[in-house]
């Protein structure tokens, strides 16, 4: 399985069903369960489960709620500049992904993000920026808003209430049969239910009315997210999109052959709501892509480049400057012929890193490798580190 094929089997579904029709309360959920029976294959095929919405109990999202204000206030104190509010006169409205964050000579900077703050702040304009995760990155280059307690607190109450309240209206013939063939397909993984779907469109609801309630405190009639396609993006962009902005997903990564990107073949008229309107991309390929399935609705691509690599060479930031001087030393210092960096990506077996790894060694003194982690996987630095000074490696 690869994400080519777990795509492929989604769009097989989104052909034979009427899923442009399936409504929780009025709200088109297609885009969630899309997402979510994508990332079960894929992860049960990389043997990494599946860890998301619905798997903790509300308790648990109370005291992961309880915890991450008190890591938030805790990183904050003392801090100046580095939490945000909105504020009246802010003109566009961004949220982090929460990973996708470098800490350049002692300031963390929002790959994704600053970047784009810095382009407003350029042309006179001011933005708000918020960033989930229950690690405050503190000192921030841009100050933001640690919004990961309110939307723990708000997941829980929701679920509370989504087992104590009536059911909302809902319109979902056939989930049920295409879930159940899923399942007959793959016996083996267990797949989310109709109940899910529901209570998922619940949660993603009330988060919405807490970001509405946050950007209504600004004059945004812009909205920038990353990683739209979770539940936090999607309720982002539906609240948003009903403050009056254009909302809009900035590339990170992958995107062709990408369930929150390629190969839509059923959307209502004139799109999705939880769906952004624009997509910024790195180049026209991407923008094709979008184009071949979303053409005549509301969304659709735009080239823009890639906003960090841009920041990164414009070396406006004393900090950059001084961290690429640093690099450039180190790799003129090294004598070798040849120098590669190594990018692995999340999702892989630790033996499949161990076989780059051990390429990368048996190059010997020609070569000088370096290797940068996923975001995601940032938590084994460490011991990454210690274990190749085991082997000798730098």
């Amino acid at each position: 399985m690869t994400n080519r094929t777990a795509l492929e089997a989604i769009v097989d579904l989104e052909q034979r069903y009427p899923v442009d029709s399936w409504t929780v309360d009025g709200l088109h959920v297609w885009p969630l369960l899309r997402v979510r029976l994508y990332f079960t294959l894929l992860f049960a095929a990389i043997g990494t489960g599946q860890a998301g919405a619905g798997q903790r109990s509300a308790i648990g999202r109370m005291l992961d709620a309880a915890k991450g204000l008190g890591r938030v206030a805790h990183n904050s104190v003392g801090n100046s500049g580095g939490v945000a509010l909105p504020r009246a006169s802010d003109d566009a409205v961004l949220l982090s992904d929460g990973v996708s964050l470098a800490s350049i000579e002692g300031r963390w900077l929002d790959r994704l993000m600053d970047p784009i703050a810095a382009g407003l702040t350029s042309a006179g304009l001011r933005s708000f920026l918020m960033t989930p995760g229950t690690v405050a990155a503190i000192p921030r280059h841009t100050p933001s808003l640690g919004i990961q307690p309110l939307l723990d607190a708000d997941k829980a109450l929701s679920l509370l209430r989504a087992r104590l309240s009536p059911p909302p209206s809902h319109e979902l013939d056939g989930v049920g049969d295409a879930l159940a063939e899923l399942a007959a397909r793959h016996p083996a993984i267990a797949f989310p239910s109709q109940q899910w779907l529901i209570e998922q469109a619940v949660r993603v609801e009330h988060m919405a009315r807490l970001f509405h309630r946050l950007i209504e405190r600004t004059s945004a009639r812009a909205a920038f997210a990353s990683n739209y396609y979770g539940a936090e993006g999607m309720a982002f962009v539906l609240a948003a999109r009903r403050a009056g902005c254009v909302t809009v997903d900035v590339q990170h990564g992958l995107q062709v052959d990408h369930v929150g990107y390629a190969q839509w073949t059923k959307l209502p008229y004139p799109g999705y709501a939880l769906v952004p309107d624009r997509f910024w991309c790195w180049s026209d390929m991407e923008v094709q892509s979008i184009g071949r399935s979303m053409a005549g609705y509301a969304h659709r691509g735009v080239a823009v480049g890639n906003l960090w690599s841009d920041f990164l060479a414009g070396e406006s930031l004393a900090e950059i400057c001084t961290a690429t001087n640093r690099l450039r030393s180190l790799r003129q210092q090294s004598g070798r012929r040849y120098q590669f960096l190594l990018t692995p990506s999340w999702g892989h077996p630790d033996a499949e890193l161990q076989k780059l790894l051990d390429a990368a060694a048996a190059t010997g003194s020609e070569a000088k490798w370096w290797l940068r982690l996923h975001p995601s996987l940032a938590a084994g630095r460490e011991p990454l580190r210690r274990g190749l000074g085991a082997k000798g490696g730098d």
